[in-house]
């Protein structure tokens, strides 16, 4: 199974603390699926980066309004389609358009 994770707009508080163990956990307690794991830089989320299967995206959703609405209108969508995931696990209550 194909699955993507998208924490892009979890960096601070409760949020980061949720995302980060959503992210480092479930690909290692399911290493059988395909990842492509959406967060933000440099808030501390671990990269994966000893695991062939997940693909980082990171987002820089902290930054200005503009850039946040660019990533999360275009960037993200366009990464989340090239994918092709069977499921999108949005973190953080915003969902991801994929038409």
């Amino acid at each position: 199974m194909r699955i993507a994770l998208d924490a892009h707009n979890l960096w601070t508080a409760g949020g980061l603390s949720i995302g980060r163990n959503v992210v480092e956990a479930l690909p290692r307690l399911a290493p059988m699926h395909d990842y492509l794991v959406i967060l933000p830089h440099g808030v501390g989320y671990d990269p994966h980066d000893d695991m062939d299967n997940v693909r980082i995206v990171e987002s820089r959703a902290s930054a200005s309004i503009p850039r946040r609405a660019f990533e999360g209108m275009i960037e993200i969508p366009a990464a989340v389609r090239s994918f092709s995931p069977d499921v999108v696990f949005a973190l953080g209550n915003q969902p991801v358009r994929q038409e």
